[in-house]
């Protein structure tokens, strides 16, 4: 694990010689940076890699987190915090009184419904389609 977080460190610092790099931190860690403010880096430099998501896919359970990698055709239902990766379509819904968290990356596509109360902010790359339906009181920030 320590030498896959090391190389994940080393693209996202993009620096030549990463010896410097400890890799302590752990999976959970690297998925709250990606949920915090880190989103936008994330979208504006295609990072990780998909190659990299891929390879943290293959070692990790990243469903547990609200990770899906090239997970194909899947429903969500009142997920806080989800991150869509590669070839994933999902068809999300959010509605509980509650703040959620979408984002989309490398290719990945969602059709979200926010209604009840739901708040529902999503950010995604350029490369994503996100389609977007508001019910009742549901909204998008």
């Amino acid at each position: 694990m320590k030498n896959l977080i090391k190389k994940l460190l080393c693209e996202y610092h993009s620096a030549p010689n990463c010896d410097g790099i400890q890799g302590s931190e752990t999976v959970k860690e690297l998925i709250d940076f990606l949920f915090s403010d880190g989103f936008g880096y994330c979208i504006e430099r295609h990072f990780p890699s998909i190659g990299l998501w891929r390879e943290f896919n293959e070692k990790f359970d990243l469903r547990q987190y609200g990770v899906y990698v090239d997970a194909g055709a899947i429903s969500l239902h009142n997920g806080k915090k989800i991150a869509l990766v590669g070839d994933t379509q999902a068809n999300v819904r959010c509605d509980e009184i509650e703040v959620y968290r979408i984002i989309a990356l490398h290719g990945a596509t969602a059709d979200v419904t926010a209604e009840g109360s739901a708040m529902v902010c999503i950010r995604h790359g350029e490369d994503c389609s996100v389609s977007k339906t508001k019910k009742d009181r549901g909204k998008f920030l």
